[in-house]
């Protein structure tokens, strides 16, 4: 399939956006309103929604999650390894290791 035609629908939301934020919408407290509605509500219950909707099942699932694990824990692995090399300072490197496996 023609990459454009799978980006067809994302990009035609962003210029509708775009659009509206231009014509509509222009006031910038609108948006900073939308912004938290689609954060704080829209985007966890399609999660949920989601999650709930889809079959888990074991043996799809197992391979997976001992990917996922196993990718957090070389991350968190090499986050530590590199406290001796680099010296950071005490801060810099909590913030720094938390992102060697928050991913």
């Amino acid at each position: 399939m023609n990459t454009i035609w799978l980006l067809l629908p994302d990009l035609a939301m962003i210029a509708v956006g775009f659009a509206l934020s231009r014509i509509v919408f222009r006031d910038e407290s609108f948006w900073i309103v939308v912004e938290k509605l689609t954060y704080f509500v829209l985007f966890p219950s399609l999660l949920f929604v989601t999650v709930w909707r889809t079959p888990i099942v074991a043996g799809t699932a197992l391979p997976v999650l001992g990917a996922v694990l196993g990718a957090i824990a070389v991350g968190i692995i090499l986050g530590y390894a590199a406290q001796p090399i680099l010296r950071p300072n005490p801060r810099q490197f909590a913030s720094g290791v938390q992102c060697a496996f928050r991913f």
